[in-house]
């Protein structure tokens, strides 16, 4: 990366009622990101990311707090739900969080994050 703090990510949504599966991550080391909707993860897409979507993620990460969440958001009851996790890494801070679409009082900042990331691969599939 041109500038030279470490950054990765990880998500994954998981469930719901057709049972998706997604997941979306970041090698710094290659400037890749990779995604696949196979669970098994046989069936893997990649495609290198430019400096100025990454700068939008993490300044996205840096103004809704994302270092500053619960590491668990339960979900409101029993069933069917998406779940999501989303671990990130920028220098030595490392936080993984993990929530549901019925979880009761979720940042929203959160969402955020996670709708920066999935626009990363929208147009791709």
């Amino acid at each position: 990366m041109s500038n030279s703090t470490s950054f990765s990510f990880k998500y994954v949504e998981s469930g719901g009622l057709t049972a998706r599966y997604q997941l979306i991550s970041y090698d710094p080391e290659t400037n890749t990101l990779r995604y696949s909707t196979d669970a098994t993860g046989a069936i893997m897409s990649e495609r290198a990311v430019s400096d100025s979507e990454l700068k939008n993620l993490k300044d996205t990460i840096t103004k809704e707090g994302f270092f500053n969440t619960q590491t668990t958001y339960s979900p409101k009851e029993n069933g069917t739900y998406m779940a999501s996790n989303l671990s990130i890494t920028i220098d030595d801070k490392v936080h993984t969080t993990t929530w549901a679409d019925t979880s009761l009082e979720v940042p929203e900042g959160l969402r955020k994050i996670a709708e920066e990331i999935k626009k990363l691969i929208a147009d791709k599939k």
